[in-house]
């Protein structure tokens, strides 16, 4: 902690931490915790398992917090919301199967997706409509479309680390045509997670 910002920057094995918490469909607790000739450690709380898991953390020192900031990034292009994490999920893990590394995204501010890849012999497109899109100005009023391409694995492991969180709604923000940004937010827990992307054409 510091005087100007009241905060604990600290770091974990994201690993530990995702077995601790698959599965969980009910509140978490977190306690932040260190006991006499231990290190500190994050006690994590499940209610529905009625259980406890403890994760040794490293607390970070203030000259070191710069590197952990949050990145400058430009205005969205245009924002939409993924239909719940469960639906993409199901989609993404076909995909995977079929062999792809990169898909293609593609959004309109008329609430669809199209989310395209491409293998040696077929092009596959998965559709979606009536999604909600993020704040609309009377500007963006006309029909318009963006698309950004990024890696498969990765945005796979990022629906797949908050399954648990099924029926929640995950913001796509389109950056530019190869950087995105994924927000989840639940109950004043936000999550944001900037993905640059990707040139190639084909898997």
């Amino acid at each position: 902690m510091s005087e100007e910002r009241n905060e604990i920057v600290l770091e974990l094995d994201i690993e530990v931490f995702e077995k601790s918490v698959a599965g969980s469909r009910s509140h978490l607790k977190m306690k932040l915790r260190q006991n006499p000739g231990e290190g500190p450690f994050l006690q994590l709380e499940l209610r529905d398992r009625m259980t406890t898991h403890v994760i040794p953390i490293k607390l970070l020192k203030t000259a070191h917090w710069p590197k952990y900031d949050r990145p400058d990034l430009p205005d969205a292009t245009m924002g939409v919301y993924f239909p719940p994490v469960k639906a993409v999920m199901r989609v993404l893990q076909s995909l995977k199967n079929v062999g792809p590394k990169n898909i293609t995204l593609k959004v309109s501010n008329g609430g669809e997706m199209h989310i395209e890849c491409q293998v040696k012999r077929a092009e596959i497109t998965v559709y979606f409509s009536s999604l909600m899109n993020d704040t609309i100005t009377e500007e963006q009023t006309q029909e318009r479309w963006c698309s950004v391409r990024l890696p498969l694995k990765v945005i796979h492991a990022f629906f797949s680390g908050f399954m648990y969180m099924a029926h929640y709604n995950v913001l796509l923000n389109v950056l530019s045509d190869s950087d995105a940004e994924l927000t989840l937010r639940r109950d004043g827990l936000v999550v944001s997670f900037v993905v640059r992307g990707t040139s190639d054409v084909y898997y």
